[in-house]
């Protein structure tokens, strides 16, 4: 018997062994046929076994009709399987693209056209051009002349065929998810089996059988078998094995009773203890030191819920989660899965986050109320105040050292809350040293405490020096730095606002030139004298005599030198509740709240008598100096107007009588 009659009788011996081989392998993967990449390998299995028993028909075949039938029926398995085979090789690289999903059903256009052409053959010559038969001893074997659609696709079925060994192939140099054996397996069945289809269709081989069904049968055995041994069907739970144990939180699996079975690498390094001195223990006694809750054990929903646990020496913040197994089946309770995340970090985060806005919102409300504060005197009180309530809880007062501010305020050394002040810390000496020091806030340590101090300046204007007594062992953190400075950069905008403002008030309200009240502030501050001064009080209406001469004379500085030198006596003479203003070029109005007669005459006569014994000397020339005044008492509810009109008319009786005179009204 010749070699190829022996290679068709094998193959009919091996291709029904490997069909029921095959077919209890599709049995045994059925049931993991929802795993990605099952469904394909199942599909392509039963091509095999559908190509192996439509060519073991076409052998046993009595007929030359049987025989080519059952060939064109092989060439359906044959058409389909290289498509297969890359849906196949994509999915077990884990290729995953929507565009892949629509366009992979495109893969079989091609070898439906060869199935209907195959039909149609040899009286359609695109596949088959014609068709010999060969007689042997018991079976026939067919020969067919191919045709150009045939080689097309050859070639297509081959392309494919190169694409999923090389899909495979880069799965294997990657190793994306599954042991390296595996993938050899495959890249040698897929490869084997194109080389074997190769050496067929060119005659490189003396065979006239094709064994390419019976090694792609073979290498499909072996790559099932290599899953079974790789454990490749129990991929779902070898990966949540794997993620469990490369996760960073602390998994504890528990049984029903709460006590600890498995832990994975992560439960060492949270709770400092080797797995050895953990298996065995009661979860919640180790986790939590105390007796497992029964409804934590009982329950079959989960539940989550922070908490604190000592672990060497210190408090850490965990989130515990309590996952319940059940059995599948019957529902019941088979254990818990606890796990346990470190959320210390996060907690001082959020404590940090909630410190800072209650900082900032702080010390947006302290803005609005220092800007509010437009007296400098209460604004100061109200910096300090504020100041403290920023970190009341970390400190026991603030002192506060405001500099003189030149005709606004004297400088002024508070503290705040006045029952809580102890031991100065802003002394004369000590304030004037750190002025000439260049610093935004430093801390200073005092003999039982803290003292952090923050200057008050702006661009070009320092108004001062905070210092905040911290209590005993509180050290301030940046953040609180940062509010305090930013605090005390608002405390200094706010100061130099008052100030401005109460400079921009004064100058509306003074005279330029002799630094007293105008007329427009004369009647403001007469306005503000309170009820009980307004029953008596006294005009004096004063006029410079001879300001005209002295301008022509001397100059217009002179002059100018004149109403500030008698702006200066009277301001020496009058009492401190006296209102002195310039009521008009050289006329002066003094008004004396609370006068009687006699004192209004004292008081005209104390200034007459200044006036004249006053020498004032301009460029070394003597300029005399002089003046007129009328004198009104007020009458019995009568207005300031009215008053200020019979001193005024008393005044024009002293200028027409010969001036440097008084006139009683």
């Amino acid at each position: 018997m010749e070699i190829n009659e022996l290679s068709y009788l094998a193959f009919l011996v091996l291709a029904p062994t490997l069909t029921v081989i095959l077919l209890m392998i599709v049995y045994a993967a059925w049931p993991h046929r929802h795993v990605k990449g099952h469904m394909p390998l199942i599909a392509a299995t039963f091509l095999i076994i559908g190509w192996l028993q439509a060519n073991w028909f076409e052998v046993l075949a009595p007929a030359e009709e049987g025989t080519l039938f059952w060939a064109k029926v092989t060439y359906v398995f044959i058409a389909l399987l290289p498509p297969t085979l890359v849906i196949f090789a994509h999915a077990y690289t884990l290729q995953s693209n929507p565009r892949w999903e629509r366009f992979r059903w495109a893969l079989y256009g091609i070898p439906l056209v060869t199935i209907v052409l195959t039909t149609a053959a040899p009286q359609v010559p695109l596949v088959w051009r014609t068709v010999h038969f060969k007689r042997h001893a018991f079976f026939l074997s067919i020969h067919p002349q191919y045709g150009s659609w045939f080689y097309f696709h050859l070639l297509y079925s081959h392309l494919l065929d190169l694409i999923a060994f090389f899909l495979l192939l880069r799965a294997y140099i990657q190793e994306r998810h599954t042991p390296r054996r595996y993938s050899r397996l495959l890249i040698a069945g897929v490869g084997v089996a194109l080389l074997a289809n190769l050496g067929h269709v060119f005659r490189i081989t003396h065979l006239e059988k094709d064994y390419t069904p019976i090694i792609l049968a073979i290498a499909t055995i072996l790559i099932v078998l290599g899953t079974l041994r790789q454990r490749i069907f129990d991929m779902r739970p070898l990966a949540a094995l794997t993620v469990v144990d490369n996760l960073p939180d602390a998994i504890l699996l528990l049984d029903t009773t709460g006590k600890i079975v498995d832990i994975n690498p992560a439960t060492e390094t949270f709770l400092h203890k080797k797995r050895p001195e953990i298996i065995g223990q009661i979860g919640c006694q180790l986790v939590c030191g105390s007796s497992p809750s029964p409804d934590c054990l009982g329950s079959k929903t989960d539940f989550q819920a922070d908490f604190s646990i000592h672990v060497d020496g210190q408090y850490l913040h965990a989130e515990r989660q309590c996952l319940p197994l059940l059995n599948s089946h019957e529902g019941a309770l088979i254990g818990r899965v606890l796990s346990l995340r470190d959320i210390t970090q996060r907690k001082r985060n959020e404590a940090l986050l909630n410190r800072q806005t209650r900082h900032i919102r702080l010390l947006y409300s302290s803005a609005q109320m220092l800007f509010k504060t437009t007296r400098v005197s209460a604004l100061r009180e109200k910096i300090l105040q504020q100041g403290h309530e920023l970190i009341a809880d970390q400190c026991s007062f603030v002192e506060g050292y405001f500099v003189e501010i030149p005709d606004v305020s004297p400088s002024v050394h508070l503290h705040y809350p006045p029952d809580k002040a102890g031991e100065m810390f802003l002394t004369d000496i000590r304030v004037e040293q750190m002025r000439k020091e260049t610093f935004s806030s430093k801390t200073i340590l005092q003999n039982d405490h803290a003292v952090h101090v923050i200057p008050l300046h702006g661009e070009r204007q320092w108004f001062g020096t905070m210092a905040f007594h911290l209590l005993s062992g509180i050290s301030l953190q940046n953040d609180e730095v940062t509010i305090l400075e930013n605090f005390a950069l608002t405390a200094a905008s706010a100061l130099h606002n008052a100030v401005l403002l109460r400079l921009t008030s004064q100058h509306a309200i003074t005279d330029s030139l002799t630094r007293i009240y105008n007329r427009r502030g004369f009647f403001e501050k007469a306005a503000n004298i309170p009820e009980q001064q307004r029953s008596s009080y006294t005009i004096i209406m004063l006029d410079m005599d001879n300001l005209k001469e002295i301008n022509d004379t001397y100059g217009h500085q002179a002059g100018d030198l004149a109403l500030q030198k008698l702006s200066e006596i009277l301001r020496r003479q009058i009492r401190r509740q006296d209102i002195l203003s310039r009521y008009g070029g050289d006329e002066f109005i003094i008004l004396l709240p609370r006068t009687t007669i006699e004192d209004a005459r004292a008081l005209a006569g104390r200034l007459f008598d200044a006036i004249q014994t006053t020498r004032l000397f301009y460029q070394d020339v003597p300029v005399p100096l002089s003046a007129s005044m009328g004198v009104a008492v007020s009458a019995p509810r009568e207005n300031l107007e009215g008053c200020i009109q019979r001193a005024d008319a008393a005044l024009y009786r002293a200028k027409a009588s010969g001036k440097n005179r008084i006139e009683m009204a």
